[in-house]
């Protein structure tokens, strides 16, 4: 052919020629036959000149053009011109910051859900719900021009099923009104809610506040819509009626946290009332948690860090009535001794039967030091009392000492000191001066006085 596509391909050349001496092709291709043909590998346009040749006459040339087409532009797509992400892909419940960040390649324009963009960067945006952001990104001129889209998916955890106590507060600033009623302050706040709704009430904020007048006992509902699910808090309001302007008894509701837990942990008291006006929370310790009249009191909670099993009362009450509610808590102890303490006695004796058993265990250890130390004073009293005194129950012990004699503490120095003449040496113990002489052995306080003599033979 004499017309290839972009990248070329192989072509046929022929020819016939007369009256000739010689034929050449150039391109190459060189000296070839009067007559053939010769297949030929084509990468670009080219133009093949057949030159015939004859002596005594001019050259004849027959030139041939072979045209191979420019190369057909691509389009651009998102897996090769447009890199585009979202980090993080996936929120905890409640949404956060996310960072969108993106790179192109052969594009003259780019928009992040419809609006311009430079073609590269990132941007952070706050998503609070599941979202799915759109890139759309415009081939230059060395592409066909064509533009792509290019999503990128954001998700935010499920929060689970809504309910009134994790969702929802809704309260009134007065639950019991006097007879023919009166103004009430209903407020409300909401958590993951889309949309709320409160018959009898204007305001259809998911947060905000609304006088309503009560002449009748009346219950107000908030109705929470969120992911299609809608749930019903409801709360009432008691207006008193009868003669004489009597009202019922108050009521009260009182809930605990967890009835068992163990030392150092907290416990949410949560309670609330109707028809009252005084609430009082007390412990079975003597000790009063709250006492109140204040409107603000009578629904509440309080966080309480109980070091022993207790039980917490709630008494409401209105005028001479009153109502109770009790819950308990049972508080595991587990405490190690790390420390003792020594305190000096308040009292000037005590038996042991007044002392109460304390658990405290000695140990092997310490049982046979105390044993040990025992032991040597059970010695020692025997031997201040028989050994050193020579008597056990008034009776002498004959032979304690051999070869002692036993003088009045009245003997005179100078008695001694003949004796120690006439018998050798004489060992002596000093007399003290402020004891009293000439009495008895029996009758002297403390160790006898006496003068102990040994004799040696020289």
């Amino acid at each position: 052919p004499t017309s290839l596509p972009y990248g070329g391909g192989n072509v046929n050349l022929q020819w016939n020629t007369s009256n000739v001496d010689s034929v050449s092709i150039n391109n190459g291709v060189g000296a070839v036959a009067e007559d053939g043909s010769k297949t030929v590998n084509v990468t670009n346009t080219i133009t093949y000149i057949l030159t015939a040749k004859k002596a005594g006459f001019a050259d004849a040339t027959c030139p041939v053009k072979i045209t191979v087409g420019t190369p057909t532009p691509d389009p651009i797509s998102c897996d090769d011109n447009v890199t585009f992400s979202a980090l993080p892909g996936v929120l905890p419940v409640g949404g956060g910051d996310v960072k969108l960040t993106w790179n192109t390649s052969k594009v003259s324009v780019v928009k992040l859900d419809g609006v311009a963009v430079s073609l590269s960067g990132d941007k952070t945006v706050n998503v609070t719900q599941g979202t799915t952001f759109t890139l759309t990104a415009t081939g230059d001129s060395s592409t066909t021009g064509n533009t792509v889209s290019c999503p990128v998916k954001v998700t935010v955890a499920d929060p689970g099923p809504i309910s009134c106590e994790n969702n929802v507060t809704f309260k009134a600033d007065d639950y019991s009104l006097p007879r023919g009623g009166g103004n009430v302050t209903l407020t409300w706040t909401t958590v993951g809610i889309d949309a709320i709704n409160i018959p009898g009430v204007a305001s259809n904020n998911l947060n905000d506040s609304e006088v309503v007048r009560v002449t009748n006992d009346r219950t107000y509902t908030l109705e929470a819509t969120a992911n299609g699910k809608t749930i019903s808090c409801p709360i009432r309001i008691d207006v008193a009626s009868g003669g004489g302007g009597g009202s019922s008894s108050p009521k009260c509701d009182l809930d605990i946290s967890d009835d068992k837990i163990k030392a150092g942990e907290t416990i949410t008291l949560e309670w609330n009332t109707s028809k009252a006006t005084d609430v009082k929370i007390t412990d079975n310790h003597g000790n009063v948690l709250l006492d109140s009249d204040d409107k603000d009191d009578l629904d509440g909670e309080m966080k309480i860090k109980p070091t022993k099993d207790t039980e917490y009362t709630l008494e409401a009450s209105k005028g001479t009535r009153n109502r109770d509610c009790e819950v308990e808590v049972e508080v595991e102890n587990t405490v190690t001794v790390l420390e003792t303490r020594s305190q000096e006695p308040r009292v000037a004796g005590i038996s042991l039967t007044q002392v109460p058993y304390t658990g405290f265990e000695a140990g092997p250890a310490l049982t046979a030091i105390f044993y040990a130390l025992l032991t040597i004073w059970g010695l020692f009293v025997a031997y201040v009392a028989v050994i050193r005194r020579k008597t056990l129950g008034g009776v002498s012990l004959a032979g304690a000492h051999d070869h002692v004699d036993f003088t009045d503490a009245s003997v005179e120095a100078s008695n001694v000191a003949e004796s120690s003449v006439a018998e050798g040496y004489v060992y002596e113990s000093t007399i003290p001066q402020n004891l009293p002489t000439a009495q008895p052995l029996d009758t002297v306080v403390g160790y006898d006085a006496y003068v102990e003599k040994k004799t040696m033979t020289k």
